[in-house]
């Protein structure tokens, strides 16, 4: 991902904002997943960020409002188990959970810390992309609970599910004609 939010950031209208002194914000609304580096406009602005995943989440979001991921009955969204797990899926759920952590840490965010210092590092202060996210003011997660499995959710995680669904159209008349089961369309 490092090299296309470099090539992102690198066009001319990334740069213009990047170096502007007159734009202002309230909010930053973006998306949640694996593009870190962005987080260097809301050091910039000084302005609340909302991230918006377009699933219902990972153990990682969570950490930014310290929400609890029991591994024992919360899946790894990237894992296909169900709430019921037997000893060795909760065994595998907790490492793969802990392989995302590790990974995201030491991998991941530094990388992605690299890339904001490059575009962002003329910033008075700026700091680590990790301290950036413990200002997450609120996640819109695009989920509801009833199609998913139970899990704790602090009150700054927001359920948004079917936010990318359109109001639907109206369905055409049908007539069914049951001497023949032939159907008839009508407007």
């Amino acid at each position: 991902f490092g090299e296309r939010w470099n090539m992102t950031m690198q066009e001319e209208e990334g740069q213009k904002l990047i170096h502007s002194t007159e734009e202002q914000f309230d909010v930053i609304i973006m998306e949640a997943f694996f593009n870190e580096c962005f987080l260097g406009f809301v050091h910039k602005f000084k302005v609340p960020v909302i991230p918006v995943c377009p699933f219902g989440g990972t153990i990682w979001m969570g950490d930014w409002f310290g929400n609890p991921y029991p591994y024992s009955y919360v899946p790894d969204p990237f894992l296909n188990l169900g709430d019921k797990m037997n000893f060795r899926e909760r065994l595998s759920n907790t490492l793969m959970g802990s392989f995302w952590k590790l990974g995201r840490r030491y991998y991941h965010l530094p990388k992605q810390n690299s890339i904001m210092k490059k575009y962002f590092g003329h910033l008075e202060d700026l700091p680590y992309i990790s301290d950036i996210e413990e200002k997450v003011s609120l996640l819109l997660v695009n989920n509801h609970f009833s199609l998913n499995y139970p899990k704790p959710l602090m009150p700054n995680i927001i359920q948004v599910g079917g936010m990318h669904i359109k109001p639907p159209k109206q369905l055409p008349k049908v007539c069914i004609s049951l001497n023949c089961l032939r159907f008839i369309w009508t407007d």
